[in-house]
């Protein structure tokens, strides 16, 4: 049975910021201000007592059974929809009042204007990896034309080695072909000079025999005279001759060992050429080789130039599409600011609804209070039919007994 609370005594003083215009919820007392007019949520009870006894009687009575419990449990379900209704039309006056449209507006504002740097950003972003690929591009170009050039510098150097090969070839076959036939003329003369020796021999002895003759044959002196002078004569002939064949000799060693200097010389020009053929076949091997390195690297020069045009074209597309977003934000917030304007109309109106909306929460709050009362006597009636239902039981049992 819900107890029937005790109105506390109303302070002798004014307070400091005055009286509430309606009582305590639980005793008819009158509730002091603490703060000013305005500022926070009307209290419902005059002091934590009252609130303590009321939120106990509460307790009380929705465990309670029949129709007192439903009653109880009834009145706590309209307060909490009452408090959350205040809250509902407590963030609605924040929102519709005009301090609220500037704050979403001037946070709709920033957003946009945050949104517009960002894709500002990005445009520069997107112009400036358009402009690096456009330089790589450039540089790519460039590394392939050089790269065509050093192929092409390869290229006639590997000719030109080859050109200085068959030259030293040929000149080695001439020279050897030189050699050869310097050694068939050394031979020649060689046996020429053996023919002089031995006809020189011939005389000799010829005339060692006439001699022996002219001695032997004193008387025939005369008569030999002629053919002594004769043989004299060839003597000398033949001593010239010899001579001649000497000198002949000598010439011919002198050939020949020329001839065997020019051999040797050829020999060594063969050596070098053979050094400059292996060497030139070394550079153009090594030519080939950058080639086919020039090449590959232009290649990839290549691919890397058209992988740089697609990123300038990827970053131009990027670009105007980040160009595109600007002007999309711009328009944005263009409309963000005529719904602002709206805005501003509607929290007008909104403030009007309001005031509607308080006139209709202090009629219900009046209405609310009616029902208390009305609740209240109906828990007095259900407090006397409850005493009556104990006096009945009495009066039943004592006359069972």
């Amino acid at each position: 049975m819900t107890d029937t609370p005790t109105p506390t005594d109303a302070p002798e003083a004014e307070p400091e910021h005055g009286w509430w215009p309606h009582r305590c919820a639980y005793c008819p007392g009158r509730i002091a201000r603490t703060r000013p007019e305005g500022a926070g949520r009307p209290p419902t009870y005059c002091s934590g007592r009252c609130q303590n006894d009321a939120k106990a009687a509460r307790s009380r009575d929705r465990n309670s059974p029949g129709l007192l419990g439903t009653v109880a449990r009834a009145e706590e379900l309209v307060e909490r929809l009452d408090q959350v209704g205040e809250g509902i039309r407590t963030e609605l006056a924040e929102l519709s009042s005009p301090a609220g449209v500037e704050a979403a507006i001037a946070a709709a504002r920033a957003e946009a204007q945050g949104e517009v740097a960002r894709a500002a950003q990005a445009t520069e972003a997107a112009r400036s990896d358009a402009a690096q690929a456009t330089a790589r591009a450039e540089s790519a170009e460039a590394a392939r034309v050089a790269a065509e050039e050093d192929t092409r510098a390869a290229e006639d150097t590997a000719e030109r080695a080859l050109a200085d090969r068959d030259t030293a070839r040929t000149d080695a076959e001439r020279a050897a072909a030189q050699a050869a036939a310097d050694a068939e003329r050394r031979q020649a003369t060689e046996q020429d000079a053996a023919a002089a020796r031995q006809e020189t021999e011939e005389q000799r002895h010829a005339a060692q025999t006439a001699t022996r003759q002219a001695q032997e044959e004193a008387e025939r002196r005369r008569q030999a005279e002629e053919a002594a002078s004769r043989a004299h004569a060839a003597e000398a002939t033949a001593r010239e001759d010899a001579a001649t064949a000497r000198a002949q000799a000598v010439a011919e060693a002198q050939r020949r060992e020329q001839a065997e200097h020019d051999r040797d010389a050829a020999l060594d020009r063969t050596r070098q050429a053979e050094d400059d053929l292996r060497a030139a076949e070394s550079q153009c091997a090594q030519a080939q080789r950058d080639y086919r390195t020039a090449r590959e690297e232009a290649t990839t020069t290549r691919a890397q130039a058209d992988q740089a045009k697609a990123g300038a074209t990827a970053a131009t597309e990027r670009a105007e599409a980040a160009e595109s977003e600007v002007e999309r934000l711009r328009r944005a917030l263009t409309d963000i600011e005529e719904n602002a304007a709206v805005a501003t109309v509607r929290a007008e109106t909104a403030e009007s609804e309001r005031d509607r909306e308080a006139a209709r929460a202090t009629r219900a709050e009046h209405r609310t209070e009616r029902l208390e009362e009305r609740l209240q006597r109906a828990e007095e009636r259900t407090d006397r039919l409850q005493d009556r239902l104990d006096t009945i039981t009495t009066n039943t049992s004592e006359d069972q007994q």
